[in-house]
Parts: C-alpha cells; sequence; structure tokens
C-alpha cells in the first residue's frame, strides 16, 4: 500500500501537477499576452515624446569637445614613451585611436562631433606575446603575474596583479527523490541512469551536456564525486574557464587636471602640459608624469541607454578603458561557487581594465599543471593605453558598454573585433522609430486579444437561462396561425374523416394561448369569423365554413375530441 501510495504521489500526481501548471501557464499567456503588449505599446508612444537619443548624443559631443580643446588641440598625448613590462619590457606604440560609437545620424537634428586627433597606446601583436609568454599550459595561464607600467619618465605608475586564465566552479542540481512530486524546474540537469519519478524529468539535459552546451563549461569526474545523494546541490564536477583577451588602462598627467568639466554648457579646459617632441624610444625629452584615473567616472546630469544614472563610484573602476561586465572576478587561485542562475557568466559592471571571455576546453579530465589549453594564444591579448579625456569611454559609459562591445555577459573566446557597425545604434532609437515600435506593439497585442475576447463571448452565449427568450414566431401578437389540414371530401352518410393534424395539436396552441384545454365528452363550439377577415375562400368550401388564418373555424375539429356537427 506505501509503495502504490508512493508511486501515485511520486509519478502520476507530480507529473499531473507538472503538466497542468504548464497547461495553466500557456493559458494565462494567452489571456494576459494581448493587454501586456497594449500597455507597452501605450509606455512606448508615451516615451517616444521625450527624446532620450538626442540627449545622449549631447552628452557624447561634449565629451568630444573636452577633448578636442585639449589634448587633441595642443597634441600632448601624443610622444609619450609608455612600457609594459612582465616578463621582458616592451613599447607602447603610439597611434590613431579608434573611436567606435557604431551608430550614425538618422535625422538632420543629429550631429555626432568628429574627434580632433585621437590618439592612444598598444602593443603589437608579436610584443604581446613576448611580453606574456607563449607558455599555454593550465599551470602557467593560472598562475598569477604581475604587470607594470611606466611613462615617458621611467616612472613606474602602475602594478597590477593578473591572470589569464581564470575559472568557476558551477553548481548544479540534479537530484530529486523517487517519491517526490517536484516539478522539473527544481532541478538543472539529470543524472544518467537514475530512475526520476514520472516522465517530466525527460526534458532535462545530463548534467555533462547541461555544462557542456548551456554553461559553456567543462566537466569532469566521474559518478561517485559528481552525483551524491546527500545533497540535491553539487560542486566540483562543472567548470567555467575565462580567458584573458584584453588589458586597458586610462591614465592622467599628475601635472594637470585630467578631466575638464562643462560648466554652464561651456568647455573649460587648463592649459595642457608642454607635450613630448622626442620619439618613444627616446625618453630625454619626456617630463609629463602619467598614472592610473581610479577616481571614479561621473558624467553630470547623463544616463546611459537603459535610463540609469550614469556614476561609477571607485569601488567598481579599474582604471579601465571600457563600461561592461567583469568587474570583480575571482583570483585565479581561488575556485569559487556560484549560483546556478548566474555561473558561467562575467560578473559586476564596472569600468574594467582587465577583460576576459568564455574559453572552451575539450579534454574530459581536469587539467593538471601540465595540461595544455591548445586554444589560447597570448598574441590575441590586446593590451593599450588611452588617455582620461578620451571620448571612447565617454561613449562606452552612455551607451552600457554597447560601442565597446563589452555588454555581453557571457563573450566567447577569441572574443571577436569590434567592428564600427553603424546600424546597431547605440545611442539608441528615434522617436520616430519608437512610434514604429509603439505601433507594432499594438498591432501584436490587437492580435493576442483575440483569445481573450473570442473566449469571453462563448462564455456569455453559452451562459444560458440568463436572457429573456421570445416565443416562436407563429405565436407572436398578430400571427396566430391555426393547424393546417388537407380537405377530405367524402359521400354523405358516411362517417367524416380528418387528415392528421400538424405536429403541433390545436389543443396546445390553445394552452400556450392562455384557452383552457376542451374537456373529454364536451363538443367543440367555434366562433363564426367576422365577416371581412380570413383568406381567400378555397374551391369547394361554402363561405360560411371557408377557414380564417389565425382563429380557430366551425367545421374544423380538434385531433382526440368528440366533434359536433351543425345541421
Amino acid at each position: 500500500m506505501d509503495f502504490l501510495q508512493e508511486t501515485f504521489v511520486g509519478d502520476i500526481y507530480g507529473d499531473l501537477k507538472e503538466y497542468g501548471e504548464a497547461a495553466l501557464g500557456c493559458f494565462c499567456c494567452l489571456m494576459c499576452a494581448g493587454p501586456i503588449l497594449l500597455i507597452l505599446s501605450v509606455i512606448v508612444f508615451i516615451g517616444s515624446f521625450t527624446d532620450d537619443r538626442i540627449k545622449l548624443i549631447d552628452e557624447y559631443n561634449k565629451g568630444v569637445d573636452i577633448w578636442n580643446v585639449g589634448q587633441g588641440q595642443a597634441g600632448s598625448f601624443q610622444g609619450v614613451g609608455f612600457r609594459a613590462q612582465v616578463g621582458s619590457e616592451a613599447y607602447l606604440l603610439g597611434m590613431t585611436a579608434p573611436e567606435n560609437f557604431r551608430d550614425k545620424s538618422q535625422r538632420s537634428e543629429e550631429k555626432f562631433t568628429a574627434v580632433n586627433a585621437p590618439w592612444y597606446y598598444k602593443l603589437s601583436d608579436t610584443d604581446a606575446e613576448a611580453m606574456l609568454g607563449t607558455d599555454s599550459t593550465y599551470g602557467a595561464l593560472t598562475g598569477q603575474k604581475t604587470l607594470r607600467l611606466f611613462d615617458g619618465t621611467n616612472t613606474e605608475f602602475a602594478t597590477e596583479a593578473f591572470a589569464q586564465l581564470k575559472e568557476q566552479n558551477v553548481r548544479y542540481r540534479w537530484y530529486v527523490a523517487q517519491t517526490s512530486s517536484k516539478g522539473s524546474s527544481t532541478i538543472d540537469c539529470r543524472k544518467p541512469g537514475y530512475n526520476y519519478p514520472g516522465t517530466r524529468f525527460g526534458s532535462k539535459p545530463t548534467c555533462e551536456d547541461w555544462c557542456k552546451n548551456t554553461k559553456k563549461g567543462v566537466w569532469f569526474g566521474g559518478e561517485s564525486t559528481c552525483y551524491p545523494q546527500t545533497t540535491s546541490e553539487t560542486t566540483g564536477c562543472c567548470k567555467v574557464f575565462f580567458a584573458l583577451d584584453g588589458i586597458c588602462f586610462r591614465v592622467k598627467s599628475t601635472g594637470a587636471a585630467a578631466r575638464r568639466e562643462l560648466v554652464d554648457g561651456n568647455v573649460t579646459a587648463p592649459t595642457p602640459a608642454p607635450g613630448p617632441t622626442a620619439p618613444p624610444t627616446s625618453l630625454a625629452s619626456v617630463t609629463t608624469k602619467y598614472e592610473v584615473d581610479r577616481s571614479g567616472k561621473a558624467i553630470a546630469g547623463a544616463q546611459s541607454v537603459s535610463g540609469t544614472a550614469i556614476s561609477v563610484g571607485s569601488a567598481s573602476d579599474e582604471g579601465g578603458c571600457t563600461y561592461g561586465y567583469g568587474h570583480g572576478m575571482v583570483d585565479a587561485s581561488v575556485s569559487t561557487t556560484e549560483a546556478s542562475a548566474s555561473a558561467g557568466k562575467l560578473k559586476g559592471v564596472g569600468i574594467v581594465a582587465f577583460r576576459y571571455s568564455i574559453i572552451k576546453f575539450t579534454s574530459s579530465r581536469f587539467p593538471t599543471s601540465s595540461s595544455s589549453i591548445a586554444s589560447y594564444r597570448s598574441r590575441n591579448v590586446q593590451v593599450s593605453i588611452r588617455h582620461a579625456d578620451d571620448p571612447y569611454l565617454v561613449a562606452s559609459l552612455i551607451t552600457d558598454g554597447c560601442s565597446s562591445c563589452t555588454n555581453d555577459k557571457s563573450p566567447s573566446y577569441p572574443r571577436p573585433t569590434c567592428a564600427d557597425d553603424a546600424s546597431t545604434q547605440c545611442f539608441g532609437l528615434t522617436p520616430a522609430q519608437e512610434r514604429q515600435l509603439a505601433l507594432a506593439l499594438l498591432v501584436m497585442g490587437c492580435l493576442m486579444m483575440i483569445f481573450p475576447c473570442g473566449l469571453y463571448q462563448c462564455m456569455k452565449g453559452g451562459g444560458g437561462g440568463g436572457g429573456k427568450q421570445e416565443p416562436p414566431q407563429q405565436y407572436q401578437q398578430g400571427n396566430i396561425q391555426a393547424p393546417q389540414f388537407a380537405p377530405q371530401f367524402q359521400q354523405p352518410g358516411q362517417p367524416q374523416a380528418f387528415a392528421q393534424s400538424a405536429p403541433v395539436a390545436f389543443g396546445q396552441q390553445q394552452q400556450a394561448m392562455g384557452y383552457p384545454p376542451p374537456q373529454q365528452g364536451m363538443a367543440v363550439a367555434y366562433a363564426q369569423p367576422q365577416p371581412g377577415y380570413g383568406a381567400p375562400v378555397a374551391q369547394g368550401y361554402p363561405p360560411q365554413q371557408q377557414p380564417q388564418q389565425g382563429y380557430p373555424q366551425q367545421g374544423y375539429p380538434q385531433q382526440g375530441y368528440p366533434q359536433q356537427y351543425t345541421s
């Protein structure tokens, strides 16, 4: 009996509960999708009267103006002999900086100010590989390294610890009791060969497939270590690896304010420090000292595309060049346990200096220190330095990392080149485009309203008993018809025979009209019709016996009752 009860609860009841909730969810979706889309269309339409896009473009142009009247006009950021050192020293080559903002003017009132003489410093691919080394083993990549940055005065202004490979230990849920009625959403993946209750868990992937495909991770370990039945949450067999693919620091001069502010809409800039004239490898004439700007960035009055105010505190500012995900990544020596919902994603939002992306590790065994990560290349790491007033950072801030391609929580290694694609429209939609979106949402909402409206009409029409019912047309006032009989003529002296009446007997018509039915054994007498009424005289009837439509006539018997006839 206990076995049958457990089977019913775990199998039958659990499946009915799961599928019932799914059906109810679909029904609620069909009922609610239309109203929700209509509400969204109204919200988007109202929001289209506030031109947020032009505000963001104005903020970007202010940042460009600060650069143009400062470093862009003076050219003082050119010719600085920045050097980076991990193993061997390497010079960062000065070159024209890419100023991606991945947008273009959509209207006549929109104008993106051109950046005057943009400049930044970058290691070549060969120098990056020489500085970071070519060793791609697990031990070498996860080991901690130290990056040292020097300015043109040979002053070390930054010392940063980093690792080329980091990992997250993903938590996964697989266990459910065989007598449980819990739904399939309570686990992430299935243990192969385990007898799950019912059929509702059949759509879940195995834990190894879930780790590889869903989390982009690597599955290690055997059954004894990966599937302990003492807990529903397990760690240690699924790990996600993040590979370093970019390093960028923003710097400011120690001899002058790095950021100019806007005063009453006008750009104010102090006199820039004299810039070097010697090439980067000649340090004698380079006198300007630099430092990493970690003060946090705030653009007064500006908002990002998502609508949040731009104010990045120093706690989430690595002194980097781009705004996006990745800040707060753990040390390579620490194996953290993340919740299933967030594992396999870059953590935190800030101004990122060390940029990581998810790398696929194909081995089915946990790597040792000598295991090779064959898909990793040090030459793919982009090492660069930008000025704190560079408009590139302003664009990255107000577009939530869209212009710098750093808004992806789970980027794949190697990270593709951030193409300056104007069709992306990182600064948002125009008011006209927002109204078109509102119209599309309105049409979709109206189409989705067909189901709830049709259901309401069916329920209203099939309720019954609530509305007033009209009598049949033949009983309505002024249109009462007597049953029709086919006339039959017979010889005198023979009993008179009558044709069968219509399905509705005349006695029943009398009851419907309020007349009492004739009693058995009583003659039925009918009044003579009034002159001037009735249908035309039919052939074979005397005028006084002509049937009149709407009145009972003498000579027409009522079926089932004795009749009397006048002589």
